[in-house]
């Protein structure tokens, strides 16, 4: 019963979300109120704990909060100021097609980006869409762009923070690691042996975005290679450990960005145009 009661709170939003169509934001109210409730009377948590519990949560949420809003602030600026447009321009000289555009943004750029800190849902929509994209296709490639390498978001802060904290005050040492570095790499090296399945799926799902099955069958090996680009090179450098394992995920994006814009060039030729006023409107 104790496991049953413990993810109640999660089984409630799905099914809030899933089978009475009530929107993400309410049931994740409700979700939080019932969590509550259920650490307060079954599990015994005494209800000062469960306040401030919560309160730590709301002000940890600001900086995701303040993440999304600023960066549609960002957008807006640089749509009124022509800076957007100038960005779009410089990416349509460099890709031929939707579907190059879809992994060197999507796959490379937007892993890249997310283990930047970048929050690409908020990004990328705006781009896609002045690319030519339909809306349903620039939300779909922007929020799936962000998971292939998720665990190195924000310069890897979903793996290392988790190790401190089990390594720290959980104080669980596996035997064999010595120390805490030691622990986060085998941590990393776990995380990055199921990529190539993952990352491959993702490049494959954001083909189907664009262009249904026809494009997925059509552009079947360019989607598996980019997404083997990045996972394998992610996992080389976890195991080889040549680079600190907070810039993995930044240069994953960028080696899968390399081998996707030479792999169209062989195929079709573009006057490929990085001036001053790219380098302006991509500043922000």
């Amino acid at each position: 019963m104790d496991f049953f009661f413990a993810v109640s709170p999660i089984l409630l939003v799905f099914i809030g979300m899933l089978f009475f169509s009530r929107s993400g934001v309410f049931m994740s109210v409700a979700g939080w109120n019932f969590a509550g409730l259920v650490a307060w009377l079954y599990f015994k948590t005494p209800l000062s704990v469960v306040i401030g519990a919560s309160i730590y949560g709301i002000v940890k949420a600001f900086a995701i909060t303040f993440a999304v809003a600023f960066t549609m602030l960002m957008i807006f600026i640089m749509k009124e100021t022509g800076a957007l447009s100038e960005v779009v321009k410089t990416v349509r000289s460099i890709t031929t097609n939707k579907v190059e555009q879809t992994l060197f943004i999507g796959m490379g750029f937007g892993s890249l980006a997310t283990s930047l800190g970048v929050v690409t849902p908020a990004l990328f929509p705006p781009v896609f869409v002045a690319l030519g994209f339909t809306p349903l296709a620039a939300v779909a490639i922007s929020i799936l762009c962000c998971d292939p390498l998720t665990s190195f978001a924000l310069l890897s802060i979903p793996i290392t923070l988790p190790a401190r904290v089990v390594w720290g005050p959980f104080n669980i040492k596996p035997p064999g690691i010595a120390n805490l570095e030691q622990f986060i790499w085998v941590f990393t090296q776990k995380i990055t042996i199921f990529l190539p399945v993952v990352s491959v799926c993702f490049a494959l799902m954001m083909l189907y975005f664009v262009g249904k099955w026809e494009a997925v069958k059509k552009n079947f090996i360019p989607a598996v290679v980019s997404g083997l680009v990045l996972s394998l090179s992610a996992l080389a450098m976890a195991y080889t450990k040549v680079v600190p394992v907070e810039v993995i995920g930044v240069l994953s994006g960028f080696f899968t960005m390399i081998v996707i814009y030479f792999m169209f060039r062989k195929s079709e030729k573009t006057e490929t145009k990085l001036d001053s006023a790219f380098l302006k409107a991509i500043s922000p």
